[in-house]
């Protein structure tokens, strides 16, 4: 059933179709199916992707629009703006304004949108949150050497992906400074990629900003 396969799986096969015959295609069609892996047949050694899960991390926050009161509107204004393809944007206010729970509402609202989704707590910097909230790559134990496999997949992997970083603020006593995280600004340019934060900050360097206000105002 090829509604299991996300979108750019289909197209793949497609122009894979153009270029091989019958039975080889149906061949790779059937591997694919039931594998789950991505499988791009070549003359003689075929290129195997294992397939990236839909929840990426080890937490995955979702939660209904209830738990946001009197936020409703907001809610339909960010869910517009990311399906406008928005896709690095910050949610800024003040602390305790309920950015986290609004964050929550939106993972769930998108989550079934997207082929993979994350939800980071941001602690240090964003590599280490990185590694410590997914469990992809595992294997390796050098964090640095594990960090760049993971990145390499991500960063160009063709599956869509909707990742949000929580609490993105400084803090001078475990040495946090966001705006000084080049690989937080990165990941807002991987490809096929969504990244929502919530911070304090007005502004982040290649991020859209949405300000949250005070309820009231």
């Amino acid at each position: 059933n090829d509604q299991d396969l996300p979108a750019d799986w289909k197209q793949e096969c497609k122009e894979i179709s153009e270029n091989l015959d019958l039975i080889d295609f149906l061949a790779f069609v059937f591997m694919t199916a039931i594998t789950r892996k991505r499988i791009i047949p070549q003359a003689k050694n075929p290129i195997i992707y294992d397939v990236l899960p839909h929840i990426l991390t080890k937490n995955s926050p979702f939660s209904d629009e209830n738990s946001v009161i009197h936020r409703n509107t907001e809610v339909r204004d960010l869910y517009k703006k990311i399906s406008q393809k928005k896709t690095a944007m910050i949610i800024s206010g003040f602390g305790g304004i309920g950015k986290t729970s609004l964050a929550r509402v939106l993972f769930s609202k998108l989550s079934d949108k997207y082929d993979c989704t994350g939800w980071i707590e941001y602690h240090h910097n964003f590599l280490d949150s990185f590694l410590a909230s997914i469990d992809l790559c595992s294997e390796i134990n050098d964090p640095i050497e594990r960090w760049k496999s993971i990145k390499s997949r991500l960063k160009n992997d063709s599956q869509s992906k909707l990742i949000f970083i929580d609490n993105v603020d400084v803090d001078e006593m475990q040495e946090q400074y966001p705006k000084e995280d080049k690989e937080l600004r990165e990941i807002a340019e991987w490809n096929k990629t969504t990244v929502i934060i919530t911070t304090r900050f007005t502004e982040i360097s290649g991020y859209w900003t949405y300000r949250l206000s005070l309820l009231g105002n």
